[in-house]
């Protein structure tokens, strides 16, 4: 395995005898960075993926600016690759919420590319927390852009964000793991080791 430092992304490869036409782009949360994905990374690349930790200043951009900061990151893979490939998103909290309304805005042709969008912990429907430190902490969104966006609060920017087309094949597709927000990530980690 070999890691590469791209603009936005770190490339980890999987070694020379393996070739696979399948990256796999992975998108932290709010206040991480790429290495709270590295451990999941590395062990996707054990088994011969190409992968992508997508690295963000989660606190300093809207949701909306992030998105269109990943889509030009997802453009110089789909234009940079020689071969047909796929992408595939694993994504943690914001990072979920930041790949939907990316992957609304994808030209039409690109969506077929895309083979999975993988969510661990989205607020989808807005947070709880998000919604009491808005309110607690007003001062701590002026420097937590994307704080408002997942408040709980019913015209919180997170319940504009579209559901991009999909192609769901079967209920198997659905995981739900019994855990808390934040210790989701480290549980699935823990059994990648």
């Amino acid at each position: 395995m070999t890691a590469d430092r791209l603009d936005k992304f770190i490339h980890l490869r999987p070694g020379p005898e393996v070739c696979v036409n399948h990256r796999v782009i992975l998108v932290h949360g709010l206040m991480r960075n790429s290495k709270s994905m590295r451990r999941l990374g590395k062990f996707l690349c054990q088994y011969g993926f190409d992968v992508y930790l997508y690295d963000y200043p989660s606190i300093d951009f809207s949701i909306a600016e992030h998105a269109t900061t990943l889509l030009d990151e997802v453009a110089k893979i789909l234009d940079d690759s020689e071969n047909s490939i796929s992408i595939s998103f694993i994504t943690h909290s914001l990072g979920g919420i930041i790949s939907r309304e990316m992957l609304t805005r994808l030209r039409h042709k690109n969506k077929f590319l895309i083979k999975k969008l993988i969510m661990l912990a989205p607020p989808n429907q807005g947070s709880k927390l998000a919604r009491s430190v808005t309110k607690i902490l007003p001062s701590a969104t002026k420097k937590i852009k994307p704080m408002s966006e997942l408040s709980s609060d019913s015209d919180a920017y997170v319940h504009s964000v579209s559901i991009p087309e999909t192609y769901i094949n079967c209920k198997h597709d659905f995981v739900q793991v019994n855990s808390t927000h934040t210790l989701q990530l480290l549980v699935l980690q823990h059994k990648f080791v």
